[in-house]
Protein backbone atom coordinates (compact mmCIF):
# COMPACT_ATOMS: atom_id res chain seq x y z
CA UNK A 1 0.00 0.00 0.00
CA UNK A 2 1.27 3.41 -0.68
CA UNK A 3 2.58 5.56 1.94
CA UNK A 4 1.07 9.72 1.73
CA UNK A 5 2.95 12.38 3.66
CA UNK A 6 1.37 14.32 6.14
CA UNK A 7 0.30 16.91 3.91
CA UNK A 8 -2.12 14.38 1.79
CA UNK A 9 -3.44 12.64 4.52
CA UNK A 10 -7.55 12.40 5.39
CA UNK A 11 -7.94 12.17 8.96
CA UNK A 12 -11.62 11.39 10.62
CA UNK A 13 -12.39 12.58 14.39
CA UNK A 14 -16.00 10.68 15.18
CA UNK A 15 -17.78 12.04 18.06
CA UNK A 16 -20.96 10.67 19.74
CA UNK A 17 -23.05 13.43 20.98
CA UNK A 18 -23.94 13.45 24.39
CA UNK A 19 -23.23 9.88 24.39
CA UNK A 20 -24.59 8.54 27.49
CA UNK A 21 -27.62 10.80 27.30
CA UNK A 22 -28.30 9.19 23.56
CA UNK A 23 -27.90 5.61 25.42
CA UNK A 24 -30.69 6.02 27.66
CA UNK A 25 -33.15 7.80 25.57
CA UNK A 26 -32.64 4.60 23.40
CA UNK A 27 -33.08 2.36 26.10
CA UNK A 28 -36.27 4.15 27.76
CA UNK A 29 -37.55 4.74 24.41
CA UNK A 30 -37.45 8.34 24.94
CA UNK A 31 -38.61 10.77 22.01
CA UNK A 32 -35.67 12.78 20.95
CA UNK A 33 -37.13 16.30 21.86
CA UNK A 34 -37.14 15.16 25.62
CA UNK A 35 -34.20 17.29 27.11
CA UNK A 36 -32.39 14.56 29.43
CA UNK A 37 -29.35 14.50 31.87
CA UNK A 38 -27.26 11.36 33.01
CA UNK A 39 -26.55 12.09 36.56
CA UNK A 40 -24.27 10.73 39.24
CA UNK A 41 -24.23 11.54 42.95
CA UNK A 42 -26.66 13.96 42.01
CA UNK A 43 -23.97 15.80 39.90
CA UNK A 44 -24.88 15.84 35.74
CA UNK A 45 -21.99 13.76 33.85
CA UNK A 46 -23.86 14.26 30.28
CA UNK A 47 -26.67 16.49 29.20
CA UNK A 48 -28.38 16.14 25.62
CA UNK A 49 -28.53 18.91 22.95
CA UNK A 50 -32.40 19.25 23.90
CA UNK A 51 -31.42 20.82 26.97
CA UNK A 52 -28.51 22.70 27.09
CA UNK A 53 -30.31 25.92 25.09
CA UNK A 54 -31.57 26.43 28.93
CA UNK A 55 -28.03 26.96 30.19
CA UNK A 56 -28.29 23.06 31.76
CA UNK A 57 -24.33 21.85 31.44
CA UNK A 58 -22.38 18.74 32.50
CA UNK A 59 -21.03 18.86 36.02
CA UNK A 60 -24.45 20.83 37.52
CA UNK A 61 -26.39 19.68 40.31
CA UNK A 62 -29.71 18.21 39.37
CA UNK A 63 -31.38 20.49 41.50
CA UNK A 64 -29.68 23.19 40.18
CA UNK A 65 -30.36 21.84 36.57
CA UNK A 66 -34.06 21.66 37.44
CA UNK A 67 -34.32 25.30 38.29
CA UNK A 68 -32.91 26.22 34.95
CA UNK A 69 -34.71 23.64 32.88
CA UNK A 70 -38.06 22.05 34.56
CA UNK A 71 -38.63 19.39 31.93
CA UNK A 72 -35.20 18.08 32.46
CA UNK A 73 -35.57 14.42 33.03
CA UNK A 74 -32.32 13.15 35.11
CA UNK A 75 -31.81 9.19 34.56
CA UNK A 76 -29.44 8.15 37.32
CA UNK A 77 -26.22 5.75 36.12
CA UNK A 78 -26.73 2.11 36.68
CA UNK A 79 -26.02 1.09 40.23
CA UNK A 80 -25.15 -2.65 41.07
CA UNK A 81 -25.05 -4.81 43.43
CA UNK A 82 -23.68 -8.66 43.94
CA UNK A 83 -26.72 -10.23 43.59
CA UNK A 84 -27.07 -7.99 39.80
CA UNK A 85 -24.26 -10.34 38.60
CA UNK A 86 -25.06 -14.00 40.98
CA UNK A 87 -28.22 -14.29 43.33
CA UNK A 88 -26.04 -17.24 45.18
CA UNK A 89 -23.65 -14.78 46.12
CA UNK A 90 -26.27 -12.79 48.62
CA UNK A 91 -24.37 -11.86 51.97
CA UNK A 92 -27.54 -13.00 54.01
CA UNK A 93 -26.49 -10.41 56.97
CA UNK A 94 -25.54 -7.78 54.54
CA UNK A 95 -27.03 -4.42 56.49
CA UNK A 96 -25.67 -1.72 54.47
CA UNK A 97 -26.11 -0.71 51.29
CA UNK A 98 -23.52 -2.55 49.61
CA UNK A 99 -24.08 -1.16 45.53
CA UNK A 100 -21.71 0.55 43.18
CA UNK A 101 -22.08 2.25 39.61
CA UNK A 102 -21.50 0.76 36.21
CA UNK A 103 -20.73 1.76 33.21
CA UNK A 104 -21.60 -1.13 31.39
CA UNK A 105 -24.89 0.22 29.24
CA UNK A 106 -22.06 3.01 27.72
CA UNK A 107 -19.60 0.19 27.19
CA UNK A 108 -21.61 -2.28 25.49
CA UNK A 109 -22.97 0.44 23.36
CA UNK A 110 -19.68 1.77 22.47
CA UNK A 111 -19.01 -1.52 21.16
CA UNK A 112 -21.59 -1.41 19.00
CA UNK A 113 -20.77 1.61 17.22
CA UNK A 114 -17.15 0.67 17.17
CA UNK A 115 -17.71 -2.65 15.53
CA UNK A 116 -19.84 -0.47 12.73
CA UNK A 117 -17.22 2.20 12.49
CA UNK A 118 -14.46 -0.31 12.17
CA UNK A 119 -16.34 -1.57 8.71
CA UNK A 120 -14.98 1.70 7.14
CA UNK A 121 -11.47 1.80 7.86
CA UNK A 122 -8.83 -0.39 7.72
CA UNK A 123 -7.78 -2.47 11.29
CA UNK A 124 -3.94 -0.68 11.49
CA UNK A 125 -5.78 2.91 10.78
CA UNK A 126 -8.09 2.72 13.72
CA UNK A 127 -7.81 4.40 17.09
CA UNK A 128 -10.16 4.09 19.34
CA UNK A 129 -10.02 7.27 22.18
CA UNK A 130 -12.81 6.66 25.17
CA UNK A 131 -16.37 4.78 25.23
CA UNK A 132 -17.51 7.45 22.27
CA UNK A 133 -15.15 9.08 19.90
CA UNK A 134 -12.42 7.49 17.49
CA UNK A 135 -9.76 8.47 14.79
CA UNK A 136 -9.13 7.14 11.12
CA UNK A 137 -7.14 7.76 9.24
CA UNK A 138 -8.96 6.98 5.63
CA UNK A 139 -6.13 8.47 2.90
CA UNK A 140 -6.30 5.14 1.00
CA UNK A 141 -10.34 4.85 0.61
CA UNK A 142 -10.16 8.53 0.00
CA UNK A 143 -8.10 7.93 -2.67
CA UNK A 144 -9.93 4.98 -4.22
CA UNK A 145 -12.78 6.73 -3.92
CA UNK A 146 -11.43 9.94 -5.94
CA UNK A 147 -11.34 7.01 -8.81
CA UNK A 148 -14.41 5.58 -8.51
CA UNK A 149 -16.53 8.95 -8.17
CA UNK A 150 -16.24 12.35 -10.16
CA UNK A 151 -15.79 15.46 -8.23
CA UNK A 152 -19.83 16.55 -9.31
CA UNK A 153 -21.15 12.91 -7.93
CA UNK A 154 -18.78 13.36 -4.68
CA UNK A 155 -20.62 17.07 -4.14
CA UNK A 156 -24.23 15.27 -4.95
CA UNK A 157 -23.63 12.66 -2.58
CA UNK A 158 -22.23 15.41 0.37
CA UNK A 159 -25.62 17.51 -0.34
CA UNK A 160 -27.42 14.51 1.29
CA UNK A 161 -25.34 14.19 4.63
CA UNK A 162 -26.93 15.70 7.34
CA UNK A 163 -25.06 18.03 8.61
CA UNK A 164 -22.13 18.54 6.53
CA UNK A 165 -20.38 21.99 6.50
CA UNK A 166 -17.20 22.89 4.65
CA UNK A 167 -15.26 26.08 5.88
CA UNK A 168 -14.45 27.48 2.60
CA UNK A 169 -16.28 28.18 -0.08
CA UNK A 170 -16.97 26.79 -3.59
CA UNK A 171 -14.07 29.34 -5.32
CA UNK A 172 -11.69 28.40 -3.13
CA UNK A 173 -10.86 24.69 -3.35
CA UNK A 174 -7.39 23.57 -3.17
CA UNK A 175 -6.42 20.76 -5.26
CA UNK A 176 -5.87 18.03 -2.15
CA UNK A 177 -9.15 19.23 -0.74
CA UNK A 178 -10.78 16.47 -3.35
CA UNK A 179 -9.32 13.87 -1.16
CA UNK A 180 -10.99 15.37 2.01
CA UNK A 181 -13.79 15.54 0.44
CA UNK A 182 -13.96 12.12 -0.72
CA UNK A 183 -13.20 11.44 3.00
CA UNK A 184 -16.01 13.55 4.00
CA UNK A 185 -18.23 11.78 1.86
CA UNK A 186 -16.90 8.21 3.96
CA UNK A 187 -18.00 9.86 7.07
CA UNK A 188 -20.78 10.76 6.43
CA UNK A 189 -21.52 7.08 5.05
CA UNK A 190 -20.29 5.92 9.03
CA UNK A 191 -22.87 8.26 10.51
CA UNK A 192 -25.35 7.27 8.35
CA UNK A 193 -24.49 4.00 9.29
CA UNK A 194 -24.44 4.00 12.80
CA UNK A 195 -27.60 5.71 12.82
CA UNK A 196 -29.45 2.85 10.67
CA UNK A 197 -27.93 0.25 12.95
CA UNK A 198 -28.05 2.17 16.57
CA UNK A 199 -30.36 4.98 16.35
CA UNK A 200 -27.06 7.11 17.57
CA UNK A 201 -26.01 10.64 16.07
CA UNK A 202 -22.05 11.46 15.67
CA UNK A 203 -20.55 14.46 14.83
CA UNK A 204 -17.38 14.38 12.47
CA UNK A 205 -14.11 15.89 11.78
CA UNK A 206 -12.37 15.63 8.62
CA UNK A 207 -8.58 17.34 7.68
CA UNK A 208 -5.16 16.32 6.97
CA UNK A 209 -4.38 16.08 10.90
CA UNK A 210 -5.64 14.64 14.28
CA UNK A 211 -5.89 18.07 15.87
CA UNK A 212 -7.50 19.74 13.42
CA UNK A 213 -9.50 16.91 12.86
CA UNK A 214 -10.97 16.83 16.29
CA UNK A 215 -11.11 20.49 16.61
CA UNK A 216 -13.42 20.72 13.70
CA UNK A 217 -15.79 17.75 14.82
CA UNK A 218 -16.38 19.63 17.59
CA UNK A 219 -16.85 23.16 15.79
CA UNK A 220 -21.18 22.60 14.71
CA UNK A 221 -22.64 19.95 17.05
CA UNK A 222 -24.93 17.50 17.19
CA UNK A 223 -25.07 15.64 14.36
CA UNK A 224 -22.68 17.73 11.94
CA UNK A 225 -19.35 17.22 10.15
CA UNK A 226 -17.17 19.98 8.92
CA UNK A 227 -14.31 19.49 6.69
CA UNK A 228 -10.86 21.65 6.83
CA UNK A 229 -8.52 21.96 4.10
CA UNK A 230 -5.04 22.18 5.13
CA UNK A 231 -4.53 25.70 4.29
CA UNK A 232 -7.37 26.66 7.00
CA UNK A 233 -5.81 24.54 9.47
CA UNK A 234 -3.49 27.05 10.67
CA UNK A 235 -6.17 29.93 12.02
CA UNK A 236 -8.34 27.20 13.05
CA UNK A 237 -5.45 26.38 15.77
CA UNK A 238 -4.59 29.44 16.20
CA UNK A 239 -8.20 30.87 17.58
CA UNK A 240 -8.35 27.74 20.01
CA UNK A 241 -8.04 27.86 23.84
CA UNK A 242 -4.83 25.86 24.49
CA UNK A 243 -7.29 24.03 26.87
CA UNK A 244 -9.09 22.43 23.59
CA UNK A 245 -6.20 21.35 21.79
CA UNK A 246 -5.10 17.83 22.00
CA UNK A 247 -2.18 16.51 23.53
CA UNK A 248 -2.01 19.84 25.49
CA UNK A 249 -4.44 19.44 28.48
CA UNK A 250 -2.06 17.77 30.94
CA UNK A 251 1.66 19.05 32.21
CA UNK A 252 2.85 20.03 29.04
CA UNK A 253 -0.34 22.60 28.67
CA UNK A 254 0.07 23.90 31.96
CA UNK A 255 3.89 24.33 31.55
CA UNK A 256 3.05 26.35 28.17
CA UNK A 257 0.27 28.36 29.77
CA UNK A 258 2.82 29.38 32.75
CA UNK A 259 5.09 30.61 30.27
CA UNK A 260 3.30 32.25 28.13
CA UNK A 261 1.46 34.31 31.61
CA UNK A 262 5.10 35.06 32.83
CA UNK A 263 5.81 37.06 29.48
CA UNK A 264 5.30 40.82 28.91
CA UNK A 265 2.15 41.52 27.85
CA UNK A 266 -0.55 39.15 28.97
CA UNK A 267 -3.50 40.82 30.36
CA UNK A 268 -3.96 38.46 33.60
CA UNK A 269 -7.36 36.69 33.38
CA UNK A 270 -8.08 36.46 29.51
CA UNK A 271 -8.36 33.05 27.49
CA UNK A 272 -4.76 31.64 26.48
CA UNK A 273 -5.22 30.78 23.01
CA UNK A 274 -2.77 29.20 20.56
CA UNK A 275 -2.04 32.95 18.75
CA UNK A 276 -0.28 33.92 21.96
CA UNK A 277 1.22 30.05 22.83
CA UNK A 278 3.00 30.94 19.43
CA UNK A 279 4.13 34.48 20.10
CA UNK A 280 5.57 32.81 22.82
CA UNK A 281 7.33 30.53 21.33
CA UNK A 282 9.66 33.37 19.99
CA UNK A 283 11.09 34.06 22.90
CA UNK A 284 14.87 32.23 23.46
CA UNK A 285 13.86 30.90 27.03
CA UNK A 286 10.86 28.85 25.88
CA UNK A 287 13.12 26.86 23.91
CA UNK A 288 15.22 26.35 26.76
CA UNK A 289 12.18 25.04 29.28
CA UNK A 290 10.26 23.06 27.00
CA UNK A 291 13.49 21.20 25.37
CA UNK A 292 14.31 21.37 21.79
CA UNK A 293 12.28 18.11 20.36
CA UNK A 294 9.28 19.73 22.05
CA UNK A 295 9.73 22.98 21.29
CA UNK A 296 9.68 22.08 17.20
CA UNK A 297 7.01 19.87 18.22
CA UNK A 298 4.91 22.97 19.40
CA UNK A 299 6.22 25.23 16.60
CA UNK A 300 5.09 22.96 13.82
CA UNK A 301 1.65 22.70 15.74
CA UNK A 302 1.30 26.30 15.36
CA UNK A 303 1.76 26.54 12.23
CA UNK A 304 -0.98 23.58 11.63
CA UNK A 305 1.30 20.78 11.02
CA UNK A 306 0.43 17.86 13.50
CA UNK A 307 2.50 14.53 12.36
CA UNK A 308 -0.17 12.47 15.61
CA UNK A 309 -0.02 9.31 13.74
CA UNK A 310 -3.07 6.87 14.04
CA UNK A 311 -2.25 4.32 17.34
CA UNK A 312 -4.14 1.42 15.87
CA UNK A 313 -6.56 0.40 19.11
CA UNK A 314 -9.55 -0.92 19.71
CA UNK A 315 -9.55 -2.73 22.89
CA UNK A 316 -8.51 -1.24 26.49
CA UNK A 317 -5.30 -2.11 27.64
CA UNK A 318 -6.99 -2.90 30.92
CA UNK A 319 -10.40 -3.84 32.48
CA UNK A 320 -11.20 -2.20 36.04
CA UNK A 321 -13.83 -2.76 38.68
CA UNK A 322 -13.32 0.22 41.72
CA UNK A 323 -14.76 1.52 44.26
CA UNK A 324 -14.70 4.61 46.72
CA UNK A 325 -15.49 3.87 50.63
CA UNK A 326 -16.09 7.53 51.66
CA UNK A 327 -14.67 7.39 55.28
CA UNK A 328 -13.73 3.67 54.83
CA UNK A 329 -15.07 0.57 56.59
CA UNK A 330 -13.22 -1.01 59.32
CA UNK A 331 -13.62 -4.70 59.37
CA UNK A 332 -12.67 -7.70 57.78
CA UNK A 333 -16.33 -8.48 57.08
CA UNK A 334 -17.01 -5.72 55.36
CA UNK A 335 -14.31 -5.55 53.18
CA UNK A 336 -14.80 -9.12 52.03
CA UNK A 337 -18.74 -8.01 51.06
CA UNK A 338 -17.10 -4.91 48.88
CA UNK A 339 -14.05 -7.36 47.20
CA UNK A 340 -16.67 -9.87 46.67
CA UNK A 341 -19.11 -7.49 44.51
CA UNK A 342 -16.16 -6.02 42.58
CA UNK A 343 -15.08 -9.49 42.20
CA UNK A 344 -18.40 -10.71 40.49
CA UNK A 345 -18.14 -6.96 38.34
CA UNK A 346 -14.39 -8.56 36.99
CA UNK A 347 -15.81 -11.66 36.24
CA UNK A 348 -18.62 -10.34 34.15
CA UNK A 349 -15.92 -7.83 32.29
CA UNK A 350 -13.91 -10.49 31.69
CA UNK A 351 -16.56 -12.36 30.19
CA UNK A 352 -17.63 -10.13 27.54
CA UNK A 353 -14.06 -9.13 26.98
CA UNK A 354 -13.24 -12.98 26.34
CA UNK A 355 -16.50 -12.82 23.76
CA UNK A 356 -15.49 -9.92 22.27
CA UNK A 357 -11.57 -9.91 21.80
CA UNK A 358 -10.49 -13.51 22.72
CA UNK A 359 -8.34 -12.84 24.97
CA UNK A 360 -7.97 -13.54 29.08
CA UNK A 361 -5.88 -11.94 31.59
CA UNK A 362 -2.99 -13.29 33.23
CA UNK A 363 -2.69 -10.96 35.70
CA UNK A 364 -4.51 -8.55 38.16
CA UNK A 365 -3.93 -5.49 39.74
CA UNK A 366 -5.06 -5.19 44.03
CA UNK A 367 -5.03 -1.42 44.96
CA UNK A 368 -5.98 -0.32 48.50
CA UNK A 369 -6.14 3.34 49.61
CA UNK A 370 -6.59 4.33 53.22
CA UNK A 371 -5.61 7.36 55.39
CA UNK A 372 -1.97 5.96 56.17
CA UNK A 373 -0.97 6.46 52.45
CA UNK A 374 -3.36 9.76 51.99
CA UNK A 375 -1.93 12.48 49.69
CA UNK A 376 -1.55 16.49 49.99
CA UNK A 377 -4.75 18.18 48.55
CA UNK A 378 -4.47 19.20 44.84
CA UNK A 379 -6.09 22.21 42.97
CA UNK A 380 -9.02 21.42 45.65
CA UNK A 381 -9.50 18.22 45.23
CA UNK A 382 -8.58 15.54 47.95
CA UNK A 383 -6.25 13.06 46.20
CA UNK A 384 -5.47 9.56 48.08
CA UNK A 385 -2.44 7.60 47.36
CA UNK A 386 -2.68 3.95 47.52
CA UNK A 387 -0.57 0.25 47.15
CA UNK A 388 -0.99 -1.53 44.63
CA UNK A 389 0.18 -4.98 44.26
CA UNK A 390 0.31 -6.77 40.66
CA UNK A 391 -0.74 -11.07 41.33
CA UNK A 392 -1.51 -14.12 39.36
CA UNK A 393 -4.36 -13.68 38.11
CA UNK A 394 -6.74 -16.95 39.95
CA UNK A 395 -7.05 -19.65 37.47
CA UNK A 396 -10.52 -20.20 38.42
CA UNK A 397 -11.88 -17.22 37.47
CA UNK A 398 -14.81 -16.65 39.84
CA UNK A 399 -15.89 -13.68 42.03
CA UNK A 400 -15.00 -15.97 44.90
CA UNK A 401 -11.10 -16.81 43.54
CA UNK A 402 -10.63 -13.08 42.98
CA UNK A 403 -12.48 -11.74 46.53
CA UNK A 404 -9.67 -14.31 48.74
CA UNK A 405 -6.95 -13.45 46.58
CA UNK A 406 -7.77 -10.03 46.64
CA UNK A 407 -7.84 -10.22 50.59
CA UNK A 408 -4.84 -12.46 50.84
CA UNK A 409 -3.02 -9.28 49.24
CA UNK A 410 -4.52 -6.93 50.90
CA UNK A 411 -3.87 -8.02 54.58
CA UNK A 412 -0.55 -8.36 54.03
CA UNK A 413 -0.53 -4.81 54.08
CA UNK A 414 0.47 -3.05 58.06
CA UNK A 415 -2.74 -0.55 57.49
CA UNK A 416 -4.95 -2.74 55.71
CA UNK A 417 -8.06 -1.02 58.19
CA UNK A 418 -9.43 1.34 57.50
CA UNK A 419 -9.38 0.77 53.97
CA UNK A 420 -11.32 4.07 51.74
CA UNK A 421 -10.88 2.75 48.14
CA UNK A 422 -10.62 -0.54 46.41
CA UNK A 423 -9.61 -1.74 42.68
CA UNK A 424 -9.21 -4.80 40.96
CA UNK A 425 -7.84 -4.28 37.29
CA UNK A 426 -7.09 -7.53 35.37
CA UNK A 427 -4.07 -6.96 32.32
CA UNK A 428 -1.61 -8.53 31.02
CA UNK A 429 -3.46 -10.24 28.34
CA UNK A 430 -3.32 -13.63 25.94
CA UNK A 431 -4.85 -14.41 22.88
CA UNK A 432 -7.38 -17.55 22.62
CA UNK A 433 -9.38 -19.00 20.34
CA UNK A 434 -12.59 -17.26 19.56
CA UNK A 435 -16.05 -17.88 18.41
CA UNK A 436 -17.89 -16.75 14.44
CA UNK A 437 -20.18 -15.02 16.88
CA UNK A 438 -17.45 -12.97 18.69
CA UNK A 439 -15.96 -8.88 17.24
CA UNK A 440 -12.81 -10.57 17.08
CA UNK A 441 -12.03 -10.07 13.99
CA UNK A 442 -12.83 -6.31 14.08
CA UNK A 443 -9.58 -6.10 16.53
CA UNK A 444 -6.16 -4.61 15.64
CA UNK A 445 -2.79 -5.71 16.81
CA UNK A 446 -0.35 -3.58 18.64
CA UNK A 447 1.43 -0.83 16.90
CA UNK A 448 4.66 -1.72 15.62
CA UNK A 449 7.25 -0.75 18.09
CA UNK A 450 9.23 0.50 14.86
CA UNK A 451 7.61 3.59 14.15
CA UNK A 452 7.97 7.58 13.73
CA UNK A 453 7.92 9.78 16.20
CA UNK A 454 5.08 11.44 17.19
CA UNK A 455 3.71 14.77 18.66
CA UNK A 456 2.26 11.93 21.26
CA UNK A 457 5.73 10.81 21.99
CA UNK A 458 7.24 13.82 22.08
CA UNK A 459 4.72 15.33 25.02
CA UNK A 460 5.44 11.45 26.85
CA UNK A 461 8.97 12.26 26.44
CA UNK A 462 8.57 16.02 27.73
CA UNK A 463 7.05 14.32 30.81
CA UNK A 464 9.74 12.14 31.21
CA UNK A 465 12.13 14.80 31.48
CA UNK A 466 10.29 17.26 33.57
CA UNK A 467 9.08 15.56 36.77
CA UNK A 468 7.22 17.45 39.37
CA UNK A 469 10.27 18.72 41.88
CA UNK A 470 8.55 17.03 44.99
CA UNK A 471 8.34 13.30 43.00
CA UNK A 472 11.20 13.13 41.28
CA UNK A 473 12.45 10.19 43.33
CA UNK A 474 9.50 8.70 44.10
CA UNK A 475 8.63 8.53 39.81
CA UNK A 476 12.12 7.18 39.76
CA UNK A 477 11.89 4.02 42.01
CA UNK A 478 8.47 3.37 39.91
CA UNK A 479 9.78 3.67 36.82
CA UNK A 480 12.43 1.18 37.93
CA UNK A 481 9.90 -1.16 39.46
CA UNK A 482 7.78 -1.50 36.56
CA UNK A 483 10.18 -3.20 34.59
CA UNK A 484 10.38 -6.19 36.79
CA UNK A 485 8.79 -9.35 37.09
CA UNK A 486 4.63 -8.50 36.98
CA UNK A 487 4.44 -10.98 40.02
CA UNK A 488 6.70 -8.80 42.23
CA UNK A 489 6.31 -9.19 45.95
CA UNK A 490 6.52 -5.42 46.78
CA UNK A 491 3.90 -3.29 47.36
CA UNK A 492 4.08 0.21 45.29
CA UNK A 493 2.39 3.51 46.16
CA UNK A 494 0.70 6.08 43.80
CA UNK A 495 -1.62 8.42 42.91
CA UNK A 496 -5.67 8.16 42.39
CA UNK A 497 -7.00 10.38 39.99
CA UNK A 498 -9.64 12.88 40.27
CA UNK A 499 -11.90 11.21 43.25
CA UNK A 500 -15.07 13.16 41.43
CA UNK A 501 -15.47 11.24 38.16
CA UNK A 502 -15.68 7.48 36.92
CA UNK A 503 -14.88 7.75 33.39
CA UNK A 504 -11.71 6.42 33.76
CA UNK A 505 -13.07 2.84 33.76
CA UNK A 506 -11.01 1.49 30.87
CA UNK A 507 -7.92 3.97 30.40
CA UNK A 508 -6.70 7.05 31.29
CA UNK A 509 -8.11 8.62 28.24
CA UNK A 510 -11.51 8.42 29.68
CA UNK A 511 -11.72 11.60 31.77
CA UNK A 512 -13.82 14.96 33.28
CA UNK A 513 -12.28 18.00 32.40
CA UNK A 514 -10.51 18.06 35.80
CA UNK A 515 -9.24 14.49 35.08
CA UNK A 516 -7.20 16.07 31.94
CA UNK A 517 -5.80 18.53 33.89
CA UNK A 518 -4.57 16.68 36.99
CA UNK A 519 -3.69 13.00 35.22
CA UNK A 520 -0.16 13.67 35.18
CA UNK A 521 -0.04 12.91 38.98
CA UNK A 522 -0.36 9.43 38.44
CA UNK A 523 2.86 7.77 38.05
CA UNK A 524 1.01 4.37 36.59
CA UNK A 525 -1.48 5.95 34.20
CA UNK A 526 -2.10 2.55 32.96
CA UNK A 527 -4.03 1.22 36.29
CA UNK A 528 -5.56 4.84 36.89
CA UNK A 529 -9.29 4.63 37.79
CA UNK A 530 -11.44 7.54 39.87
CA UNK A 531 -13.21 6.77 43.13
CA UNK A 532 -16.98 5.94 42.97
Amino acid sequence: MASHSVEERVILHVDLDAFYAQVEQRRLGLPPIVPLGVTQWGVLLAVNYVARPCGVKKGMTEVDAKRMCPELMCIEVEKVSITSFDSSLACGDDDGDHSKVSLRRYRKASLEVMKIIRKFIPESKFERVGMDEAYGDVTSSAVALLQQMSSGELSAELAKVPGHRATWDADGVEPESSALLAGAVLCGRIRAAVKAETGFILSGGISCSKAVSKIASAMNKPNHQTVVQRSEGVDLILAQPIHKVPLLRGKLGRTVQDLVTSGAGHVEGTDITMRMVAKCLEQPRTQRVLGVETYKWLQALCRGEDDSAIVPRLRPKSLIASKGLGEGVTTITELKKWLLLLGAEMVERMSEDLESFGRKPRSLVVHHSGPHNRKAIVGGWGFTGGCSRTIRMPSNKTAQSLAESAMTTILKLEHALPCTGLSLTATDFVEVATGKGSIARYCISRPSSTRETTGTDRVESFKREHPDDDSTEERKRLSQSSTTSAMEDDFTVRNWSCPFCTFLNEEVAFACEMCLNMKDAAPTPEYDQSVE
